[in-house]
């Protein structure tokens, strides 16, 4: 299973989650422009699915942008992205590009949803998400330092760990059962 974390917006965070030996890792992050969000995310899709990180099964391309895709199997793909709400700072914000990029990026992460069963789709609020997935809660699961920098591939790693706890009841990074690290982090 891999939780793809999605910070949608004008530049949207990308953050690619699986638990491996009881640990949670980072596979990969990026900030990407939202105009080739469809297609970046393909590449990771297919990226993942080519070194067998991502469990496949045979179905017509699903991600866009002529990227072929040969298909996630049934139950291997959780993508958490934020439930957009135009409120608040975004709805005094002097630009409405980036709420639409935020729309137009969890509409078409709906419809892969639907189009594919091997994808779930999770959104929740961003107030939701960083009250519990904090830097600490980040650092405590060894995945802070990838996202140094990146505030919304970090946002992106919020969500994706917090689909992981909730939606998939992998462990609390912050639980006294879950594996310290063995290098201390920065």
């Amino acid at each position: 299973m891999i939780i793809i974390g999605v910070d949608p917006g004008s530049t949207t965070g990308l953050a690619v989650l699986a638990l491996v030996d009881d640990r949670y890792q980072c596979l990969h992050v990026e900030q990407i422009a939202a105009g080739v969000f469809p297609d970046r995310l393909g590449v990771v899709v297919t990226d993942l699915l080519a070194t067998g990180q991502l469990d496949a099964e045979t179905q017509p391309a699903l991600f866009g942008g002529g990227t072929v895709v040969t298909g996630v199997a049934d139950g291997a793909l959780l993508i958490a992205t934020e439930a957009f709400v135009v409120r608040g700072r975004a709805a005094r914000s002097r630009t409405h590009q980036g709420s639409e990029h935020a729309r137009r990026i969890n509409g078409w992460l709906e419809s892969v949803g639907k189009s594919n069963g091997g994808c779930r789709i999770s959104t929740r609020s961003a107030s939701q998400v960083k009250k519990w997935a904090t830097d600490r809660r980040l650092a405590a699961a060894g995945i802070l330092e990838q996202t140094r920098g990146m505030g919304h591939a970090r946002d992106a790693q919020r969500h994706a760990l917090f689909a992981a706890r909730m939606d998939l009841q992998w462990p609390d990074p912050l639980s006294v059962s879950y594996p310290k690290q063995s290098v201390t982090q920065k």
